[in-house]
């Protein structure tokens, strides 16, 4: 049974570089305007499927990933800028590899680039147990004309005749709001939900009778404990040491196998209440 997985993180100019991102992510060789290096990482065991998706009025190098990524360290001055948004996002074994990247694409489409932001999409399939896609976002919208547009909008407060109010020296009062929700907590539960509502949609239409949720056990009124997702060395290890009939002594496999057993127990107390 697929896990559900899709977790958001910011990529900061303080102590990140949005070409090396994009390049680690995308397999491609890139070169860096900022700090004049080629960012290159040694190939995967199987390559990216990489691409590019743009709004309609997004400039037309926006498609080219090096340029793209220049373009945003370029126009980000603060030191400690958000130059892009990571969004990563499991994608379920059940479904062929074709399958996939159609649900990969039609969600980056429908709640990133609809919305008015470039996506920058790799799917890796390194390990088989493990297929997951990395998109990179940018965080700065486009304006109509192709331009870069503002991150943030004055919002001028008014009196009770609708004038802009001003304070003791003469100066507008105003304040200075986000000029999208893409940062707001709200638009990632939204992008939670409808990528778990996308997911069991093609299970429907294949006939795979399962079901993935974005919410909690317990938001779902579930008695059972989650589970801990191992780091991909750890999970590496406890495979060969199962192919080798031996335990693997790891704190997180471990307590896995303590929920499982609560879990176990947690079914045969409830399936008790049931009888009686």
């Amino acid at each position: 049974m697929s896990y559900f997985r899709l977790q958001a993180n910011i990529i900061s100019k303080k102590t990140q570089s949005a070409v090396a991102s994009a390049s680690y992510r995308s397999g491609e060789e890139l070169y860096s305007e900022r700090d004049d290096e080629i960012k290159s990482y040694p190939q995967r065991e199987v390559a990216p499927i990489s691409f590019i998706l743009k709004p309609n009025h997004a400039p037309e190098w926006t498609l080219e990933r090096e340029k793209l990524w220049n373009e945003v360290e370029k126009i980000e001055k603060a030191w400690n800028a958000q130059l892009a948004r990571e969004v990563l996002i499991a994608l379920p074994k059940e479904l062929p590899d074709d399958a996939q990247q159609e649900l990969v694409q039609s969600f980056v489409q429908h709640e990133f680039v609809d919305e008015g932001m470039v996506a920058d999409v790799a799917i890796h399939r390194d390990k088989e147990h493990n297929p997951h896609a990395h998109i990179l976002l940018t965080v700065r919208p486009f304006n109509e004309d192709g331009t870069w547009g503002q991150k943030k909008t004055r919002q001028y407060e008014l009196d009770q005749n609708g004038e802009i109010l001003r304070n003791a020296t003469g100066e507008k009062v105003f304040q200075t709001v986000p000029s999208t929700p893409w940062n707001e907590r709200e638009t990632l539960v939204k992008w939670r939900m409808n990528y778990a509502e996308a997911i069991n949609e093609s299970f429907k239409e294949r006939g795979i009778l399962k079901e993935v949720s974005a919410l909690s056990f317990e938001a779902q009124g579930l008695d059972q404990i989650a589970e801990v997702r191992l780091e991909r060395n750890e999970y590496q290890y406890v495979k060969r040491m199962e192919e080798k009939g031996l335990e693997a002594q790891t704190f997180y496999h471990q307590l896995n196998q303590d929920i499982r057993q609560k879990n176990a127990e947690i079914a045969q107390l409830r399936d008790k209440i049931i009888s009686l």
